[in-house]
């Protein structure tokens, strides 16, 4: 009788604080079929230098492999991509005055001069507790099941991470800032009506960006979930690095990108949460968007938008601050989207769902209306019943043909109301 024999997982790896030990442990446990866990043997805040053009070595094939910087260490590009190749920016240098901070952006992308920090093809692999830094990219999720969990990702050139092939990818308290283009660059696959999602965002700071998230292109399609998310104006080193807010839009794709969201918050953008293309919105509520110049949450091109159990509070007063579309104030709609802010129905995500209402619109406005909380630059009536806007005659709180009656005559409170549908309760059965 044979003896049944099962492979033995392979030791855990606790190397030196080199960019040499750093490769070769990656290489280790591709050799080695993974199922191990890479830790570093040196003090907090140490910082390793990083070679630009060695990026093949930083390519893990193999599944299970986590690396665990355990907090205590910064992978950091060396020289920050604004010095390793010196025509980036219209040609010239990034850094012409030599203080070690770019002034400028540059006009490629990673697809041009690859200098990221990893790339993950092995499904079910990890990156945690580790900050990287100057990177054009961060981290390619490229394997279904790939993680990030506690990681910081500072100043990329490009976007401090994103998924191309990569399906069911998490992302867990993290902290990304300061990127050129955008922090996240969002790819997706899987159908409306799926049971997976492309990319799970859980407990995130993402700040400081033209697009904080960005899920488009001519391919875009996909189902993504963001939750207790925040995306911020923070800080910047210069007056480089902007903070537009996330953008969704499938541009021609095969199939309108899908996104849910609960709990999250965007402020201090310039533009708040832009949903265009053939995109679905769906919020799952919790949702606050404050303090943003343009307007909290503008949907656009022939995009549906389900709102529901959200705060919009303090959105506009800003000029056009170069945005193509219009609409200002806490909710805009225009061009051929749809926004339902209660009392609509619409068929999003593969079923169809219906708002609760319940949302919070107070003291919005353009840089013309000092109360503007809703905006419907389109002909069609969008429903927005039953939600609060701080008083009991909100007609002169919206622009354009919008139905608020029946409107709630106090705020929402805890309990209060209804509940937002689950997300499974609605879920298609007939895709597959």
């Amino acid at each position: 009788m044979l003896a049944l024999v099962v492979a033995s997982p392979v030791a855990a790896q606790r190397i030196d604080c080199t960019e040499a030990a750093y490769e070769r442990a990656i290489a280790d446990a591709n050799a080695a079929g993974g199922n191990t866990t890479i830790t570093f043997n040196c003090a907090p805040g140490t910082i390793i230098p990083i070679t630009p053009g060695r990026y093949g070595y930083r390519v893990i094939t193999a599944s299970n492999v986590v690396i665990d910087g355990e907090n205590k260490v910064s992978l950091d590009m060396t020289p920050p991509w604004w010095d390793a190749i010196t025509n980036l920016c219209g040609g010239a240098n990034c850094d012409p005055d030599g203080d070690n901070l770019p002034n400028a952006c540059p006009d490629t992308n990673d697809g041009t001069t690859s200098m990221w920090v990893l790339q993950i093809r092995g499904s079910g692999s990890k990156l945690k507790n580790i900050t990287y830094r100057y990177f054009m990219e961060g981290v390619r999720m490229e394997a279904s099941g790939a993680e990030l969990d506690g990681v910081t990702g500072v100043m990329p050139g490009d976007e401090v991470l994103s998924n191309p092939g990569g399906s069911n990818v998490v992302i867990r308290n993290s902290t990304f800032l300061n990127a050129c283009d955008k922090n996240i660059q969002a790819y997706g696959n899987e159908p409306l009506g799926g049971t997976n999602w492309d990319m799970q965002i859980y407990d995130t700071t993402i700040s400081n960006s033209s697009s904080h998230i960005r899920m488009s292109g001519s391919s875009a399609r996909g189902r993504f979930l963001l939750e207790r998310v925040t995306f911020n104006a923070a800080d910047p080193p210069s007056s480089l690095f902007t903070a537009r807010g996330p953008y969704i839009g499938d541009e021609g794709g095969t199939e309108p990108i899908a996104l849910y969201m609960k709990d999250s918050t965007v402020t201090g953008t310039t533009r708040g949460l832009r949903i265009t293309g053939a995109a679905h919105y769906i919020s799952l509520g919790g949702n606050t968007f404050s303090g943003n110049s343009l307007r909290g949450l503008q949907c656009s091109g022939s995009s549906r938008c389900l709102v529901q159990n959200d705060t919009f509070t303090g959105n506009g007063g800003g000029s056009t601050g170069g945005d193509p579309i219009p609409g200002y104030g806490g909710i805009a709609v225009g061009q051929s989207a749809v926004v339902d802010a209660g009392g609509g129905s619409q068929t999003l995500d593969g079923a169809i769902r219906s708002s609760s209402g319940n949302n919070t619109l107070t003291g919005n406005r353009s840089s013309s209306d000092t109360t503007l909380d809703f905006h419907n630059l389109t002909t069609v009536a969008m429903q927005a019943q039953n939600n609060w806007w701080g008083d009991v005659d909100p007609s002169n709180q919206v622009t354009g043909p919008v139905t608020y009656s029946p409107f709630l005559s106090s705020p929402p409170g805890s309990g209060g109301g209804t509940a937002p549908t689950d997300v499974e309760n609605v879920r298609r059965t007939d895709r597959r």
